[in-house]
Formats: structure tokens, C-alpha cells, sequence
């Protein structure tokens, strides 16, 4: 027992400091952290839901349908620890899915070692690694997705507890759908693709109880959550060829960069060619444990009833997740990397299973084992020395000099702030609490179709139609020069990357 105890903190460990290895260097950082604050600060005070922010963000609705469940949860931590150490959250948590991962293997099996292979695999999979750089909801919907599919897998396998996992199954698919859009959207597909891959119905019970009882106590508020959540789908069947594009280099209003200017990180998430196909297989790749896979598939004839369940549990993942990387007609439905986190502890579960079940795979199992260890820990590697550097992370980030801009605007006299990129005024908006030019998070999206995903207008006719009073430029990400700014704009602030504009006569 003391061996199992100790096993078990060492893979919270190894999972926590995986995590936070990867974006240490910048830590105070993220575009929906800064929403998640504001959210958990106003529920705070007001304790209802809807949340109704300040006028913050100016391109969406004041009542808040984006799910509460993490806005809530955040608000119970105690203030001051969540402003100073926010950045912890969602490394903490998914520590404690890969924990969840680990018990599992160890109750099912009673072998320490299995326990630690499974757990291992989760704890440096960058499909999860890469949701834990900046505080969000999927951490959080992890969690709740997993334990709601391992209450429904309890409860298929019978037993004394069975009632119990039938309730924890129910209770973390409500909460789940005031949680979290994305991992919810696999629950409407994946329970029933279980149901005809394994011929039981129930699977749809389960979900058919789970929305019924959402919708109860909802007062029609889980209405409102799907209404955004089509609103945001629709936004990217639109616009599915601008997600990650940059705001103007990929504009058809701009030219590209100049030879002269420093090329940006990054691209859109779908090119055409080889190179598109290859980046897509590359993100699918993102916990390659999945080869492991291919045991069970062999040794079909001999699986046992939760093999299976667990095999498909992974396999219709996976398949969905590739379905909306691979078919252009269901790219809207998310980057279908962000899916592969929600079959890590299926995927543990099929690594161990050739050892667990005695399969004869004797040196070619720990072949492919070794190697997807490889690919993930070299993945692990490259996604620290890109998250953590500063000149190579495209996510914001709050350092000495943009603090100097937020200082400044705090006590300027400021209607209507513009950054670019966008991804600037989540910060900007939080701390100095002023209007900022963004409606990302909440319906109706389409109010921000003339700057994002990219610029369909000229920047001045923007700041202009906008009424902006401020603009914060991020150097870095694109030259002032190949901007058009309004004459009535001047340059009050040049911190070295970032450039504030305002308008004369409003400025202090």
C-alpha cells in the first residue's frame, strides 16, 4: 500500500512539473484567463447565473452564455492566492486527471507497475500538455468528461457499486454541460457511437437522463449555453480557413511581411498539400501512445467486455477527433487535437493491456512502447523551448513592458481600446476594467467579423468605426508602417514592443 501511495505522488508530480515546465518562463499569460478572472470576480460578488459582466467586453452581450462551471469553481478559491497564482490552475488539474488515470490501472489491475506505465504516458502527453499554458475551461471539462465516462463504464460492469458510479456518471455529465462546449460535444457524439459499437441502448439512456436533468434546473440557461455554442460553430464553418491565421498577414486588405521584417510563429491550422496533410498528422500525433492501439486490434478474439468498452472509448475519439482535421465539412467543430486529451485514460488502459492480459507480444510491445515514450518526451522537449521563450510564444503574455501599457491606460481617460493583436485586450480590459474592442467569448460573435480571424477593413476605418480612443500595438507582431493609422492619432507611449496611440485631446 505505502509503494502504491508513493507511486501515485510521484506521478502527480512528474505530471505537475511536466506542465509547468513548458511555459515557466511566461507564466503570466493567456487571452481566456483573463475572462475567467473577470468571471470568477463577478460571480463573487453577484452569486447568479447568468453572470452578467461590466462593460468590458464590447463586441458581445453583457449576460454571459459561455458555461459558468469554471467561473464558478475559480471563485472559490480565495481571491488573492487565484490573481497571484492563476497560472497553476490548469497544470493542477489535469495533474489530478492523470492521478485519476493511475488509480484506475491500479484498482482494475493491483500492479503498481502497470499503474505507473499508464500514468506516465498521460502525465507527458502534450495532447493534454498543451491546455495547461494559461488557465481555461478544458482542464476542468477533462476532468468531468472522464469521470462521467468512467461512471457510465462502473456502471455497465455491475458490482456492488454500481448504483453509486451510475450516480457520479450522471451528476459529472450535468456539471459537464455547464462547463466546458468542446468536451461536451464529444459526450452528444461519443455515447451514441458506443451504443451501436457495443449494441446496447443504454448508452443513449445515459445521455438522454444527463441533458434532461441539465435541463431542469437550468430555467432554460442550458438553452441559452447551446445557442452560443451554435453560434460559435457557425462563426467557424464561415471562417474555418482563418483559425490561427494571423490578423494581417493573412489579410486580404495587407500584403505580406517584407524581407526586412521578422517572419511570425506560427500559421493556420489548415494548409493546403502535403504540408497541411502533414501538420494535421503531426497534431493527431499528439499522444502517440495511440499506436498501442493496435494490440487490441489483433488480439480482437480475446478481449474481455471493459476492453472493449475501453477500445472504443478511444478508437470513436479518435475518429471523430481525425473526422474534423481530415473532412473540410466538419472542421467547424473544433481543432480536433483539443479531443485527443479525453481518451488518455483509455489509451493507458489499452497500453498496459498486453501485459495486463498476458497477450503473447513479448519484444514488440516494448518496441512500440519505447517509442511512443520517445515521441512524446521529444514532443515534451519542443513544446518547452517554444512555449516558454518569449520571442517564439504567440499567446500574451503580462511582462514589464506591457504592465507599463496597462499602468498607463488604468489612468487615462480611454473609450473604446483597440489592440492588435486582439489577443492583447483580454489583459488590457482586466486589469485596467475599461472597454475593450473584443467579443470572443460570448454570443453573438459575428460582431467581430471585421478584424478576426483576420482584417477585412483598413485599420483606420476600424479605429474610426470603432470610436477607439486607443490603439496597443504589439511590434512584434506586425510593423507600424504597413498600418494605416487616422491622422488624429499620435504616439504617446513606445515601450520597445509595444506602441500606444490616442486620439489628441483625450489623452493624459
Amino acid at each position: 500500500m505505502i509503494v502504491a501511495l508513493l507511486a501515485g505522488l510521484l506521478i502527480v508530480i512528474v505530471a505537475f512539473m511536466a506542465r509547468l515546465v513548458t511555459f515557466w518562463n511566461i507564466r503570466h499569460r493567456g487571452c481566456d484567463a483573463y475572462y475567467f478572472l473577470l468571471c470568477s470576480e463577478v460571480y463573487r460578488e453577484q452569486r447568479r447565473i447568468p453572470i452578467i459582466l461590466p462593460p468590458v467586453y464590447l463586441l458581445e452581450q453583457r449576460e454571459q452564455w459561455y458555461p459558468p462551471g469554471f467561473s464558478v469553481f475559480l471563485s472559490w478559491i480565495p481571491e488573492e492566492w487565484l490573481k497571484k497564482y492563476y497560472w497553476a490552475i490548469s497544470p493542477a488539474i489535469d495533474s489530478l486527471v492523470v492521478l485519476m488515470t493511475y488509480i484506475f490501472i491500479m484498482v482494475l489491475t493491483g500492479n503498481v507497475f502497470y499503474a505507473l506505465i499508464a500514468g506516465f504516458i498521460h502525465a507527458i502527453s502534450s495532447a493534454s500538455l498543451s491546455d495547461c499554458t494559461n488557465l481555461n475551461s478544458r482542464p476542468l471539462g477533462a476532468m468531468l468528461f472522464t469521470v462521467t465516462l468512467l461512471g457510465i463504464v462502473g456502471a455497465f460492469l455491475g458490482g456492488p457499486l454500481a448504483g453509486v458510479n451510475i450516480v457520479i456518471g450522471i451528476s459529472a455529465g450535468v456539471v459537464l454541460l455547464f462547463t466546458h462546449k468542446l468536451s461536451s460535444q464529444l459526450l452528444y457524439v461519443l455515447l451514441p457511437l458506443m451504443a451501436v459499437a457495443m449494441l446496447d441502448a443504454q448508452f443513449l439512456v445515459f445521455l438522454f437522463i444527463i441533458i434532461v436533468i441539465a435541463l431542469i434546473p437550468g430555467r432554460g440557461f442550458l438553452i441559452s449555453i447551446w445557442k452560443h455554442q451554435l453560434d460559435i460553430l457557425m462563426f467557424w464553418k464561415r471562417h474555418w480557413v482563418e483559425l490561427g491565421a494571423h490578423q494581417i498577414d493573412d489579410s486580404p486588405m495587407y500584403g505580406k511581411r517584407g524581407e526586412d521584417e521578422q517572419a511570425y510563429i506560427g500559421g493556420k491550422m489548415f494548409l493546403g498539400g502535403f504540408a497541411g496533410f502533414f501538420k494535421q498528422v503531426m497534431y493527431m500525433a499528439m499522444n502517440p501512445a495511440v499506436i498501442m492501439m493496435a494490440f487490441p486490434i489483433w488480439f480482437w478474439s480475446e478481449m474481455q467486455y471493459i476492453d472493449k468498452l475501453m477500445f472504443w472509448w478511444a478508437a470513436i475519439t479518435y475518429i471523430f477527433a481525425g473526422c474534423t482535421v481530415f473532412i473540410k465539412g466538419m472542421r467547424f467543430l473544433g481543432e480536433g487535437h483539443r479531443y485527443l486529451k479525453l481518451a488518455s485514460i483509455p489509451i493507458g488502459y489499452i497500453a498496459i493491456l498486453p501485459l495486463f492480459r498476458e497477450w503473447p507480444v513479448n519484444w514488440i510491445y516494448w518496441a512500440m512502447l519505447g517509442v511512443s515514450i520517445t515521441i512524446a518526451l521529444i514532443e515534451l522537449i519542443r513544446m518547452s523551448h517554444f512555449m516558454s521563450n518569449p520571442a517564439k510564444t504567440l499567446v500574451p503574455f503580462v511582462d514589464e513592458q506591457l504592465q507599463k501599457v496597462i499602468d498607463y491606460l488604468k489612468h487615462a481617460e480611454t473609450e473604446n481600446i483597440m489592440c492588435l493583436p486582439d489577443s492583447l485586450a483580454d489583459a488590457i480590459g482586466y486589469y485596467c476594467m475599461k472597454g475593450i474592442i473584443k467579443g470572443t467569448h460570448n454570443y453573438p460573435i459575428k460582431m467581430v467579423e471585421p478584424f478576426f480571424p483576420v482584417h477585412k477593413l483598413p485599420f483606420d476605418y476600424l479605429i474610426n468605426g470603432y470610436k477607439s480612443s486607443h490603439v496597443v500595438l504589439s511590434k512584434n507582431y506586425v510593423s507600424p508602417a504597413r498600418l494605416t493609422m487616422p491622422d488624429d492619432m499620435d504616439v504617446v507611449m513606445d515601450t520597445g514592443n509595444y506602441l500606444v496611440y490616442a486620439k489628441r485631446g483625450l489623452k493624459k
